[in-house]
């Protein structure tokens, strides 16, 4: 373990139980009987961020990489559990995770795989984490787009860093990103708690949030969803949701937005833990419907 990153993490405030929750991997995050493969990860996150990029490659973004991803396998982005993602991996390529594999034969995943990934891999490391569902400023300049990121507890500063593994040497280059992909600047990547509560004083313009052919104040109110799903060791899909994600934001009650602005305040900056594991348990209407089960290894859309 990484004593470093955990250490400072105590205090009235409850950051010690915070930061002991995100040790423990989730169902989804756990590599189970492929645990053994981690034995070979480096310890700090600056590496561990590196053998996730060597791993994986973004379903949409080939072309960055001058390969055209086959078509029979572009439906590992269905794939839910890292147990699952790893096996892919030693079954295509059987040698250490550390060693990167070519672009075309990387498993083919979404920025949440990526975020899942990393994730796992920390907390192996004893480093606790969190996978974080919000918006990003950078993938298209203009534009609030939905992207995956993992949050990670650094002791030695004191605080929670955002670490960005999809945003390798080739994606910084195509994008010009110049500031650290693990310390993402967070008006570079914005909760989606913080977007939802500037469309809704009319900071934002929800037109201007979403991806590809999607975007609205229904996509922002999803993502958010998902990031309290996610901060509550339940990380979906990003096309899954829970019972409230089937209304739109128009057909919902007074009641249930005000639920919603609370999860937002609860999660635009600071995490309000102990009050949002609360509210995620006492309302079912917030959990996952889709999870993983040990029979169950992909989800659709």
């Amino acid at each position: 373990m990484l004593t470093g990153y955990v250490s400072r993490a105590t205090g009235s405030d409850g950051t010690h139980s915070e930061a002991t929750y995100y040790l423990d991997h989730s169902p989804v995050t756990d590599p189970r009987m492929l645990g053994s493969a981690y034995s070979v990860l480096p310890e700090t996150p600056e590496a561990l961020c590196q053998v996730a990029q060597g791993l994986i490659i973004h379903v949409l973004r080939g072309e960055r990489y001058g390969v055209t991803l086959p078509s029979e396998q572009t439906t590992q982005v269905y794939t839910v559990r890292v147990e699952d993602m790893l096996a892919a991996m030693i079954e295509a390529d059987p040698r250490p995770l550390t060693t990167p594999r070519e672009p075309a034969a990387r498993f083919i995943g979404t920025c949440r795989h990526y975020a899942v990934l990393l994730c796992s891999m920390f907390r192996a490391r004893g480093i606790p984490a969190r996978a974080r569902n919000g918006f990003s400023a950078y993938l298209k300049r203009g534009r609030f787009s939905d992207h995956w990121v993992c949050e990670y507890w650094n002791g030695e500063k004191g605080r929670w860093r955002i670490a960005d593994a999809q945003m390798d040497a080739v994606h910084r280059r195509v994008l010009g990103i110049d500031f650290d992909p693990l310390d993402v600047p967070r008006d570079e990547q914005i909760a989606a708690g913080e977007v939802w509560r500037r469309c809704r004083r009319g900071e934002m313009d929800p037109a201007q949030c979403g991806s590809l052919d999607i975007w609205g104040l229904d996509y922002v109110k999803d993502n958010l969803l998902r990031d309290v799903a996610a901060l509550n060791k339940e990380e979906m899909l990003p096309w899954d949701g829970c019972a409230l994600s089937e209304k739109s934001c128009d057909a919902m009650h007074d009641r249930e937005r005000a639920l919603l602005d609370t999860l937002a305040e609860l999660t635009a900056h600071t995490i309000q833990f102990p009050a949002i594991r609360g509210i995620y348990a006492a309302h079912p209407e917030l959990q996952a419907k889709s999870l993983p089960n040990p029979h169950a290894t992909a989800i659709g859309p």
